[in-house]
């Protein structure tokens, strides 16, 4: 069988099959910049929750969620972790309450 002469492919063919030819060869930089990207933003969520105590490995993944989502019986789980490391829900305060009666009605521009 003869090889395919790329001569008398199409242009649009022809480049298409060039930039595959390319992302192949840079497949490993692509490959690690995606893990880092990965990294980074898993870091960035770590860092905005690590003031929170909680499971060994919560800020990093959900295995610990999934694991107790799976056994079904998560609402014991969620209350050990409630009644180990405490609320993180500030009950004090009708803060919420507060910002709920705050919403101004919609009015048009129109009127």
């Amino acid at each position: 069988m003869e090889a395919l002469d790329s001569r008398f492919l199409p242009a649009s063919v022809r480049f298409a099959m060039h930039l595959l030819a390319q992302l192949y060869e840079i497949r490993w930089l692509l490959l690690t910049a995606l893990i880092g990207l990965y990294v980074a933003n898993k870091y960035r969520k770590y860092d905005r929750l690590r003031h929170f105590d909680g499971p060994f490995g919560t800020g990093w993944s959900e295995l610990w969620h999934t694991q107790v989502i799976l056994g079904l019986r998560s609402h014991l789980a969620y209350k050990n972790v409630n009644d180990l490391y405490g609320s993180c829900f500030d009950q004090r305060s009708d803060s919420a309450t507060l910002r709920a009666n705050a919403i101004r009605p919609y009015r048009s521009s129109r009127a």
